[in-house]
């Protein structure tokens, strides 16, 4: 007979074995992740957690949307409970302005500046944030949008989805003390893992996390964000069902040709129309700061006095408020007629500026889509009515406006162009949407110069688009690059202290962006380099060399090549 016990005993000691040995391949695995980097198949394994992630971040965050929604209205928005009669008219006034305030509240308790952290962020983290982005300023943000938008915000859940699903490869990142190319990569399988989840749409989340945050195309990050975009559609499949959510009209190849002039006029008047609402927002942002400046008072005070804003305009235009899931829905099939359309559009427009410009939370992703849908199915009208056998469909211009306006907005024309073809599944669509897309996108960036994230990050100091040469040198610190102060070929103590006392001097937090400007002031080959002790002293602490300052740029630049070519 057997012993029981001791059976028992060799069951535990084989489990223990078991773990122990998971544990070490768990730290190898950790080590060749951290010391080679993308190049290795385990790289793809963690994308595929990292697209996981990205796509459960987009999913809870909708579900908590329409959760909070029901339970606060039976619905599954403030306007469906406006329109079903579950709440009254003055609703609209009353909750927006309540959301505001709460959502004042929660981003100056989380964030430094009481500002929602966006898409523009994540882009900065994959820049100059060496792959990282603020973790307790993006979970403040998150729960900041859900208020926005449950309460009737003009903004769209996207862009805190993005920042939320990039708050995971910055703890990963750090856990592995991975180098700063492959923390980027990670931001990049994050962000297509969220928005493939957030559409439905593999391929525009793939191409979306080269096209807007990592910012080029390189063999060495294709498999692991594909990988990461396949996840994320699987979440939202398994959760959601692979439908599509619009069905485009069915138009014939002919009628494609009769109607290509009138798919350049909405591709000109969409451009118009996106940099309207990119000017719109920033002007409504600069008057929003100066009234808060003058009037003084917590910061609470501007999201709260925009939410009485739009709850005054969701009055007469209850479609300005939330997402904008039915606005679409109506503009892609034409429900909806010529003059309320023209309306709906400048009312759209306003609002989102009011949401966005307040300091509401929420994004530009979903607004952009539905300002363009819109403004696409007003074109379509025009062009029916005024020349009504060469005008075709008019739900088929709803189709291109939104692809259109988005492009513009985003930057981002492969993306726009390939989310709304998965959207709709209609890829015959295509001379339409991309036509509308090029020029739109051609006649935008002559009024504007730039997609609203580029604008946003330069108004910060940030010039992405003007290449590494620009913004790497405002990612290394001084500090890192210094040498001591008894370092061979330094400056005498004498000289040293004679630079110091003539402001010829660096801090050791300082950009090599500065050091350059100081270098070029100074005229000297060497700047000494000081920290503020506790007592707020300046003391030394080393030397920067031109020469080094110059060679640490000049290897972040390979380093930059590398990983774009490589």
């Amino acid at each position: 007979m057997t012993d029981p016990i001791r059976d028992r005993r060799a069951r535990h000691l084989r489990l223990a074995r078991r773990t122990r040995w998971l544990r070490r391949q768990g730290r190898q695995a950790a080590a060749q992740l951290r010391d080679q980097g993308p190049v290795e198949l385990r790289f793809w394994a963690l994308a595929f957690l990292i697209g996981a992630g990205g796509g459960l971040a987009a999913i809870a965050f909708r579900l908590a949307l329409t959760g909070l929604a029901q339970l606060l209205y039976g619905a599954d928005d403030l306007k469906s409970a406006l329109l079903t009669g579950l709440v009254p008219w003055w609703w609209l006034l009353f909750v927006p302005m309540l959301g505001g305030m709460l959502t004042g509240i929660i981003l100056d308790r989380t964030t430094p500046d009481a500002r929602a952290r966006t898409v523009s962020d994540v882009i900065e983290g994959a820049t100059v944030g060496r792959g990282q982005v603020e973790v307790r300023a993006g979970l403040g943000s998150s729960v900041a949008s859900v208020v926005t938008l449950t309460a009737g915000g003009a903004t769209g859940p996207e862009a805190p989805i993005i920042h939320l699903a990039a708050i995971i490869p910055t703890f990963v990142s750090r856990w592995l003390k991975m180098n700063p190319m492959s923390a980027r990569d990670l931001f990049g399988c994050a962000t297509a893992g969220a928005v493939a989840a957030s559409f439905n749409a593999p391929l525009a989340g793939a191409i979306f996390a080269h096209e807007v945050i990592l910012r080029h195309l390189s063999v060495r990050t294709l498999s692991p964000v594909a990988i990461a975009a396949v996840t994320g559609t699987m979440l939202y499949r398994l959760v959601f069902g692979n439908t599509t959510q619009f069905d485009p009209p069915a138009v014939s190849d002919a009628g494609f040709a009769v109607q290509f002039p009138a798919f350049i006029a909405t591709g000109i008047g969409c451009g118009i129309i996106a940099a309207g609402l990119m000017w719109a927002v920033l002007a409504s942002d600069a008057l929003f700061g100066r009234a808060q400046r003058a009037v003084g008072g917590p910061r609470w005070l501007r999201p709260m006095a925009a939410g009485a804003m739009l709850g005054l305009l969701a009055i007469a235009f209850p479609d300005v408020i939330g997402i904008g899931t039915e606005t679409i829905e109506s503009a892609l099939t034409g429900r909806m007629a010529l003059a309320l359309a023209t309306a709906l559009v400048a009312a759209k427009l306003v609002g989102t500026a009011i949401t966005m410009g307040g300091r509401m939370g929420g994004g530009i992703l979903a607004p952009a889509l539905t300002l363009g849908a819109v403004a696409g199915l007003m074109f379509g009208k025009m062009f029916t009515y005024i020349l009504p056998g060469f005008a075709g469909t008019e739900a088929l211009y709803a189709f291109a406006g939104m692809a259109a306006v988005g492009a513009s907005v985003f930057g981002a024309p492969l993306s726009a162009a390939l989310m709304v073809f998965e959207l709709s599944g209609g890829w015959q669509t295509g001379l339409a949407v991309l036509t509308a897309v090029s020029l739109s996108t051609a006649v935008s960036s002559r009024l504007v110069h730039r997609s609203f994230f580029m604008l946003q990050l330069e108004r910060r100091g940030l010039r992405v688009t003007h290449g590494p040469q620009d913004w790497l040198p405002q990612r290394i610190l001084v500090g890192s690059v210094m040498k001591e102060v008894d370092t061979p070929k330094a400056p005498p103590r004498a000289e040293i202290d004679r630079m110091i006392a003539q402001g010829q001097v660096l801090r050791d937090t300082a950009s090599l962006s500065e050091a350059l400007r100081q270098f070029d002031r100074c005229g000297q080959p060497v700047l000494p380099v000081t920290w503020r002790d506790p007592s707020g002293q300046a003391a030394l602490i080393g030397v920067l060399f031109h020469v080094d300052t110059l060679a640490a740029i000049n290897r972040a630049l390979a380093e930059t090549a590398a990983e774009e070519h490589g």
